[in-house]
């Protein structure tokens, strides 16, 4: 850092650029278009083996000040990136700096928006020694700009050589995981949903493959009545992908129906029958297949809210076997892809207590949270609430004990445990809330904040889907749907998080 400046010069001398790449030479110094030297500094043929140096001699009366070489680098390359400067240097007399970051200068300069103006050097290169090696790791800001290299001497006096100038990439910073905050899907392909949801800065949809004309028990276990309904629903799924992508907006496929649907009970039937079971696979087979590598794709939603409420017959896998012997087929198709796995109890909270992990790669976990139903879904499955106190608000009471965001991280608190002891990602399915609940948009505020503070990811249920869900429609009143002229409460809850989102590239 020059706190008094005696010779400075712009110097435009060649940077080489191979490429951004760990092991790369980026930055080699060239001689070659070198001109207009400050005084005290040139070039001469004196390196280690008689190669082109860089010489700077200061009087001792000039030891003030700073001979400095300064060479532009285009920093902007090397952000995010661990580089090596490398240097040969020798020293006769040079006389010890005031500042112990002065000396014998090969110093890394930039600016940084968020960190400030940075310096990098060895420092105290001081009084005389033969040719040797030094090199210096930096770790280049994210925000780095007007880079230079500044080479000479500052604060002292004596005669300095440096030489073989090179800066070499050593590593790219680790990728962290995008926080994804999104929404589930409607399930009918609009292409005008799309766009509007780029527009709310959504940048990923959880994509159901489901037919609305069914219900949980009539989903068909014949294949070819499933796949007549799948088959559309895949190529429908494509035109998802594409769309989402140039609207940089990921996919996750949930198979929201699988084949046979469930029993009275809400047990997946294909727990109990070991032909779904295999045509389960295979379906899964085929979507990997067909999509991976897809540049929208972020994750395959393996299995929707499992609840198996009776045991598996001798040679059926339970929902848990199941959900892994699947993954493990999608694994050896598409290695890369995220693989969502749920908890059993319709995907709870509570079932996470019992929860083990998937000895499957880049696996995801995924939680429903709809809690407690008798406040998330009054009025929506038809029981009609005729007086305001069937209705419970939040914050407030429910049965008896505190109902408020505490009693909510209670609730999540067995998800938390198992992603701390297994350090393992979340993901939040699924999570809403009737949008004529009193307290809704606080319900959500405080549901969100707590997943934001645990690191999790989240796709609210749901866009443009059931009017009771819908973010659009008017927060009351109870079972008519209004479309509302300005942003309602409970999408103004969600808005903040979603302009914080990264669009994916």
């Amino acid at each position: 850092m020059a706190r008094k400046t005696l010779f400075a010069a712009l110097i435009l001398l060649a940077a080489q650029i191979v490429r951004a790449d760990p092991g790369a030479a980026f930055f080699t110094l060239d001689l070659s278009s070198a001109k207009d030297l400050p005084p005290g500094a040139k070039w001469v043929n004196e390196g280690p083996n008689g190669e082109p140096c860089l010489r700077i001699d200061v009087l001792p009366k000039d030891r003030g000040g700073s001979c400095l070489v300064t060479l532009p680098i285009d920093v902007k390359a090397l952000r995010d990136r661990e580089i090596l400067l490398s240097y040969d240097v020798r020293a006769e007399g040079v006389s010890m700096p005031a500042h112990d970051y002065n000396g014998i200068k090969a110093q890394l300069h930039y600016e940084s928006a968020s960190a400030g103006p940075q310096w990098f050097n060895e420092g105290l290169l001081t009084g005389t020694f033969p040719w040797k090696h030094s090199s210096l790791l930096v770790r280049v800001d994210s925000d780095a700009s007007d880079g230079v290299l500044q080479l000479g001497m500052q604060e002292c006096s004596g005669t300095a050589w440096l030489a073989n100038v090179t800066i070499q990439i050593v590593r790219a910073k680790p990728p962290r995981p995008v926080r994804l905050r999104g929404v589930v899907g409607s399930s009918v392909y609009t292409p005008q949903d799309f766009v509007d949801l780029a527009g709310w800065k959504v940048n990923v949809i959880r994509w159901q493959l489901v037919n609305p004309d069914w219900d949980r028990a009539s989903v068909p276990s014949d294949p070819a009545l499933y796949e007549k309904w799948l088959r559309p629903k895949l190529d429908e799924l494509a035109v998802v992908l594409d769309q989402a992508q140039k609207l940089g907006i990921r996919v996750i496929i949930d198979l929201h129906y699988p084949p046979g649907g469930r029993l009275a009970d809400g047990t997946l039937r294909m727990v109990m029958e070991k032909p779904l079971q295999q045509y389960f696979i295979l379906i899964w087979q085929e979507i990997a297949v067909r999509f991976k590598g897809h540049p929208a794709l972020w994750a395959y939603d393996i299995m929707n809210e499992p609840l198996q409420n009776r045991p598996s017959p001798p040679g059926c896998s339970d929902w848990f076997d199941l959900q892994a012997a699947a993954a493990q087929a999608v694994r050896q198709i598409d290695p890369d892809t995220a693989i969502l796995i749920a908890a059993d109890q319709w995907d709870s909270p509570e079932a996470f207590a019992w929860m083990r992990p998937v000895n499957v790669p880049n696996v995801i976990y995924t939680v429903h949270m709809y809690w407690p139903y008798e406040y998330t879904h009054q009025g929506v499955d038809g029981r009609p609430w005729k007086v305001e106190a069937d209705k419970p608000a939040y914050p407030g009471h429910f049965n008896g004990r505190p109902f408020d965001r505490d009693a909510l991280a209670r609730r999540l608190q067995p998800v938390r445990e198992f992603q701390l002891a297994y350090g393992a990602r979340i993901f939040v399915g699924e999570f809403s809330v009737a949008r004529w609940a009193p307290g809704a948009a606080s319900y959500l505020a405080d549901e969100i904040s707590l997943f934001e503070e645990y690191g999790w990811d989240w796709t609210y249920h749901a866009f443009r889907e059931l009017t009771a869900w819908n973010l659009e429609d008017s927060d009351q009143p109870y079972g008519t749907a209004i479309p509302s002229k300005t942003p309602t409460d409970r999408f103004r809850a969600l808005q903040p998080w979603f302009q914080k989102n990264v669009t994916q590239p």
